[in-house]
């Protein structure tokens, strides 16, 4: 997309690559994403998190120079909005009372078409413990949260080998902890358990599919010009 910002480029992996330690600084007030489990380490990410201004959660690069993404929770809606470099996209839900979340990745195909990528677990609000999957249902990330933590809030999983993208990576960390705050929002927010009451989960997660078939129409489109508009360039060179 045109808007998108570039990305950030990441500190040298030291520790453990394949996964992340959630925990929330009372220091400084935000939450640290660091490689590993030793305490102390520097972060990867820090995310802030804003009560009464929107977007409710910032994530930034460890160095806290440059923000990676911004995610948004809902008074009464249940499908938190997310931008990730710049990209806009939503965490749509399946279902009302199960933690089942759909939404639209262009990062996980290596053509860069859009996928439906889902955030599932097998339990309502008992646990808040997510594996993501892709299309073909191939887990390629776990989130396990530890709800009840003062400071060592959970950790993100790598489970594939298309994390070592920088970029898949930063998807997967925003829209988790996106899912993770969503679902502790719900749990203890009236005005959300009446907007799960009025949801209606296929015709949203149809609005999801055709805006992903809509992204490629688009893109196909845009490819099929761009030929077109090269060789009236050409012609109009030769003819000045």
């Amino acid at each position: 997309m045109e808007n998108e910002q570039p990305e950030t480029p990441r500190p040298q992996i030291n520790q453990d690559p394949r996964t992340l330690t959630v925990n929330f600084s009372w220091k400084k007030w935000k939450t640290l994403i660091s490689y590993g489990d030793q305490p102390g380490s520097e972060p990867a990410y820090i995310m802030e998190s804003k009560t009464f201004k929107r977007p409710n959660l910032i994530f930034k690069s460890g160095a806290g120079d440059s923000t990676i993404g911004t995610a948004t929770l809902h008074s009464v809606g249940i499908n938190p909005d997310f931008e990730i470099h710049g990209s806009p996209g939503a965490l749509t839900a399946k279902s009302r009372l199960l933690t089942d979340y759909i939404y639209i990745s262009k990062k996980f195909n290596t053509d860069g078409r859009p996928m439906t990528m889902t955030w599932t677990s097998g339990s309502a609000f008992k646990s808040f413990d997510f594996v993501l999957l892709m299309e073909d249902q191939l887990p390629v990330a776990k989130f396990t949260s530890r709800t009840l933590a003062l400071k060592n809030m959970g950790k993100i999983e790598f489970l594939d080998s298309r994390s070592d993208d920088p970029a898949v990576r930063d998807e997967i960390v925003v829209t988790g902890l996106t899912l993770f705050f969503c679902m502790i929002y719900r749990a203890s927010n009236f005005f959300n358990l009446v907007g799960a009451a009025i949801y209606r989960p296929g015709h949203e997660t149809k609005k999801a599919t055709q805006s992903a078939q809509q992204i490629q129409v688009d893109e196909a489109i845009q490819s099929a010009t761009q030929p077109a508009k090269h060789d009236e360039r050409l012609v109009e060179g030769r003819q000045s």
